[in-house]
């Protein structure tokens, strides 16, 4: 079992009051976003990107930005990458144990 799926099987998720917004409001401000949509599925937010030119180095500087304006204290991640899209599995979690889980897809 890995690292990812440990910390899910002993958290609770759920919809977090103003991490939907801060998502929206971090990708809106991003240049390097050519598009997005955000959905909440079964306690997971769903983010899906197309960037303006798809190459690791922009994905990286885009998921960086993205963690860094709705972290809480402590960011877990894995990455895995496909042919013509990149997946984080994105889980954080407060000090008060309010913990949300995000799967982050850029995509050509």
């Amino acid at each position: 079992m890995d690292f990812i799926n440990m910390i899910k099987k002993n958290v609770n998720f759920s919809s977090t009051p103003g991490i939907l917004l801060e998502i929206k409001d971090s990708l809106r401000g991003e240049d390097k976003v050519k598009q997005f949509d955000v959905k909440f599925i079964e306690n997971v937010y769903i983010i899906e990107i197309k960037l303006q030119e798809f190459n690791l180095s922009n994905v990286q500087h885009v998921f960086s930005e993205l963690v860094g304006f709705i972290q809480y204290e402590s960011v877990f991640y894995e990455r895995s990458d496909k042919f013509d899209q990149i997946v984080y599995d994105l889980i954080s979690i407060s000090s008060s144990h309010d913990a949300y889980n995000c799967k982050v897809f850029f995509m050509k």
